[in-house]
């Protein structure tokens, strides 16, 4: 892997690193936890996933977290509510049982790549974003894409978990 294909990896598993890191350690921290819950789930088995055994995972990479990387108690609580209610949704929702997913050579271990015959679909769960975020986000998977499989992917799609929303881009070639 060239050193540009792995700046792009490293920002598209957590862009949190390329931010001020007095202010983003803890988001950093937390979508690193964001990425292993994800990357465990898709492991399991799709016929014994269920809410259960998504919760046990949440819970047992959530546990990890250091809460004095957190401004308050508060801030720990409110942020373990929000990503656990919304990561469960995203986990089990029908999409994820259903659709056929890769990993290409484990180098988005975190990300889901799904292709089916319409094309590639790139997924990704963010603890948050901004518009700024999103745009960088967007371009820098454009890129990967195309210097990994010399295509655009036909979405890109984005979950900000911390806001329960969700980002749907359509590359084009301009």
């Amino acid at each position: 892997m060239s050193m540009i294909e792995n700046q792009y990896v490293t920002f598209l598993q957590s862009p949190y690193r390329f931010l001020d890191k007095t202010v983003c350690f803890w988001k950093d921290a937390v979508q690193s936890v964001i990425n292993e819950i994800v990357l465990t789930f898709s492991r399991i088995p799709h016929s014994t996933r269920t809410y259960l055994k998504a919760l046990h995972i949440i819970g047992h990479y959530w546990s990890r977290l250091d809460k004095s990387i957190f401004e308050s108690e508060r801030q720990f609580v409110m942020t373990s509510v929000k990503v656990t209610d919304h990561l469960l949704s995203l986990l089990m929702s029908e999409k994820h049982i259903e659709e056929v997913t890769i990993q290409i050579d484990m180098l988005m271990e975190s990300d889901n790549i799904i292709i089916n015959e319409d094309g590639l679909i790139l997924e990704k769960i963010l603890l948050e974003v901004d518009e700024e975020m999103l745009s960088t986000y967007w371009n820098a998977a454009l890129q990967f894409c195309l210097e990994l499989t010399e295509n655009l992917p036909k979405q890109i799609e984005v979950f900000d978990v911390l806001n329960g929303k969700r980002y749907v881009h359509f590359p084009q070639i301009s």
